[in-house]
């Protein structure tokens, strides 16, 4: 087992259901792909920069729709 000297747990929240127009479409566009890519880096890439462990959660509606 690795020893960890130092640690952070980071921890986002992010509610977009009430955005429409523009700021909705320049978060879906522009902002969530970086940040899924950051998220797959992290997951798949990220013990080589002392990442741990990572986990990305998307809430779903009981439609399996992202609000």
């Amino acid at each position: 087992m690795r020893q960890v000297h130092h640690a952070c747990l980071i921890r986002s929240g992010q509610d977009w259901s009430e955005t429409r127009g523009a700021e909705r479409t320049m978060y879906v566009e522009e902002v969530e792909p970086v940040l899924r890519r950051g998220m797959k880096f992290l997951r798949d890439d990220g013990e080589g920069i002392g990442c741990l462990a990572n986990r990305n959660v998307r809430v779903l509606d009981d439609e399996g729709v992202a609000p």
